[in-house]
């Protein structure tokens, strides 16, 4: 696929601009150039793969939104949105503190996470699905969606609600709910 059918594709929606992504992930080399790169920025395999696809889901948004201005190729755009999203998830961690209570403050001593870090963010993730799966399914897609930056006229329309205006409310309302369960649960309150 041309930059051009790319772009034409997501802006189309729909099954179009699924046949585009699945075109990113599958066709293309465009993954693993990427994903090289950013390991030899320090990342992972898994955290490459996680950048990956938020890079993508920022590229989609980007080009409906006409962000995307076609000044670069559509894999440059793409490689510099997944290097800003690394470096700035990098940045956070190494200011995080540690399950020792040691802030990780210099770069170099720290290039990736260490395996306690990655089991603590694994097991971090696993009480939020665990605390997800309490709110309800319809709850959750709507968080989800959210959270993949889709537009509350889309979430209206995945969701079935009315309007725009009701999947804002919906989701405000299930991200509070969410909250409470967060600020009860014994993990997050250590």
């Amino acid at each position: 696929m041309t930059d051009e059918q790319i772009i034409a594709d997501i802006q189309k929606g729909a099954s179009s601009l699924n046949a585009a992504v699945r075109w990113i992930y599958q066709k293309s080399d465009w993954k693993g150039q990427i994903k090289s790169r950013l390991k030899k920025k320090g990342a992972s395999d898994h955290e490459s793969d996680d950048v990956f696809q938020e890079a993508v889901c920022a590229l989609v948004f980007n080009i409906r939104d006409g962000k995307f201005r076609g000044e670069s190729k559509l894999t440059t755009y793409l490689s510099s949105i997944a290097t800003n999203k690394w470096l700035t998830a990098r940045q956070k961690s190494q200011r995080a503190i540690s399950a020792g209570g040691h802030i990780l403050a210099n770069t170099e001593d720290h290039p990736t996470r260490s395996a306690e870090d990655e089991l603590l963010s694994n097991e971090q993730k696993q009480h939020l699905d665990r605390i997800l799966n309490t709110i309800g399914e319809k709850c959750k897609k709507v968080l989800s969606l959210w959270a993949l930056h889709y537009p509350m006229s889309e979430i209206a329309e995945k969701m079935q609600y009315k309007s725009a205006g009701m999947a804002r409310k919906k989701k405000h309302q299930c991200f509070k709910r969410l909250q409470e369960k967060i600020t009860i649960d014994p993990y997050f309150n250590k």
